[in-house]
């Protein structure tokens, strides 16, 4: 994390892309790295950039752990990873808590209910979602 500060605070564009467009966001949340993920955040890094293939880095790095989720949009997929520290991260940069699977109606909140998950739940109610929503059997 410390070259990266130190490279962004020397003037390092924090834009810059690969040839694939892949920016460091798309570096640093593939690899794992959640410090240097929020030092990117913090300094204002384009959270919805996309690559070549139209992924963004969030997506991407949730592709790498679950690739066979093709239609789940990357705060589903840290919900069903247990992820607290991703779907918080997606929360604070403008996720949709009420964003809804294309697959089944799913929410964030109907996830972690259908996981039973108390902690993600409870995190989820911090970012006030719309509880009346209801999933495709009708369930809200």
């Amino acid at each position: 994390e410390s070259i990266v500060r130190i490279l962004l605070d020397a003037g390092a564009d924090i834009k810059a892309r690969s040839r694939t467009g892949l920016t460091a966001l798309h570096f640093a949340v593939e690899s794992g790295d959640v410090g240097i993920t929020q030092l990117l955040l913090e300094r204002g890094v384009e959270v919805n950039a996309t690559n070549i293939f139209g992924a963004t880095a969030l997506y991407s790095a949730m592709q790498l752990r679950r690739p066979n989720t093709l239609t789940k949009a990357p705060l589903h997929l840290s919900v069903d990873r247990r992820d607290l520290t991703i779907t918080r991260m997606l929360l604070e940069n403008g996720a949709s808590i009420d964003a809804v699977d294309l697959d089944n109606g799913d929410t964030p909140i109907h996830r972690a209910i259908k996981n039973n998950d108390g902690r993600m739940f409870r995190l989820l109610l911090e970012f006030s979602p719309d509880l009346e929503i209801q999933d495709r059997s009708g369930k809200d």
